[in-house]
């Protein structure tokens, strides 16, 4: 391969190696070559999956998407909400899509990740969050909300067919591979957390239409190492610990056991293999590296702003403001005025 190629963006490289002229060894190079560009925990974790030394996380978008399709593997997906959910009359009839309702044309649009149809006219969706989230809360407000509004928008030409009596509601659930602390300081042996209604200070209840769950996985994986199960659901802890490691010794070892999760090993092996799946698991790497950086920078941003507020207030000294920011006064100076904040006169 020629280094020069080692300028180039991550993503060209990426697309590059999605060539069809490409033959497999010189792709596995290539992608050997972008993983040198994740931190090397990242790095040596796709190294091995590439090798097939173990497997991708269930977390992983792409084998999500792929081990719980909702065309491919109703099953499965059927087994996951029925169980997480508490409602065993569940039956997924297949994709849902996300048409309907239109927002501002310069609005945020919210991505999900496997949503559904279901028999009773509900739509499911199931969100894999691989990172703690301490906005988990809102967040899937939000995206109970935008499922809500697609099952009210009206269908061409048939305005009146859906009404406020008769809209179908939503089921939302949250895996959560990392548990935020909102949700991992709340006592309880409980790890799934279902909000079934929505309850008055004078007790006066109702079922909103969306009905949302969130279920932590490392909490289910602990309880299962440790032969303890705050949920008395064998199976379904299983299948909740193996979506937050797989690669667990115990874990393969117990799902070896059962025909349903050997099914599973045996996709995400091959899955693993494939070259499409490999360059989309690289790229989701990097993504995520790319998050990690930008809120990163945030809370650098965020920090240096604080301390320029307080130095224009006459609150903190210069020099103190820019010691904490390791840089000259003159600088710090310089900074605060490009920020919009205006120095202390001397």
């Amino acid at each position: 391969m020629n280094n020069k190629n080692k300028g180039l963006p991550a993503e060209v490289l990426i697309n590059l190696a999605r060539t069809e002229s490409l033959a497999d060894p010189e792709k596995d190079q290539l992608l050997t070559l972008l993983s040198k560009g994740l931190d090397s925990k990242e790095s040596e974790d796709f190294l091995s999956i590439i090798k097939g030394e173990k497997l991708p996380s269930l977390s992983s978008d792409v084998i999500a998407k792929k081990i719980f399709d909702p065309e491919e593997h109703p099953e499965r997906l059927e087994y996951l909400l029925q169980n997480a959910s508490g409602e065993n009359d569940i039956h997924v009839v297949g994709p849902a899509k996300m048409e309907g309702y239109v927002g501002f044309y310069d609005s945020k649009r919210l991505i999900h990740d496997i949503p559904a149809m279901l028999d009773d006219g509900r739509i499911s969706d199931t969100e894999v969050q691989v990172k703690a989230q301490e906005f988990i809360f809102p967040r899937a407000e939000l995206y109970g909300s935008d499922l809500l509004l697609i099952q009210y928008s009206a269908k061409r030409g048939d305005k009146a067919s859906v009404t406020y009596e008769n809209v179908n509601g939503v089921l939302l659930l949250i895996l959560m591979s990392e548990s935020p602390n909102v949700i991992r300081n709340y006592q309880t042996e409980r790890y799934i957390h279902r909000f079934d209604k929505r309850v008055a200070d004078s007790g006066l209840s109702y079922e909103p239409l969306c009905k949302t769950v969130y279920i932590q996985l490392d909490k289910a994986l602990e309880q299962l190492k440790e032969g303890l199960n705050g949920e008395e659901d064998l199976r379904l802890q299983l299948l909740l610990a193996a979506m937050k490691d797989i690669n667990d010794p115990f874990v393969r070892q117990e799902m070896e056991k059962d025909d349903f999760f050997s099914d599973i090993i045996e996709e995400v092996t091959t899955l693993s293999q494939d070259k499409e799946v490999q360059i989309m698991l690289l790229s989701e790497k990097y993504a995520m590296a790319d998050i990690a950086t930008m809120r990163s920078t945030d809370r650098a941003e965020g920090r240096n702003d604080i301390l320029y507020e307080l130095v224009q207030e006459g609150s903190l000294p210069v020099s103190v403001g820019a010691a904490k920011m390791e840089v000259t006064e003159d600088t710090f100076l310089s900074n605060m005025k490009l920020c919009g904040f205006e120095p202390p006169k001397k």
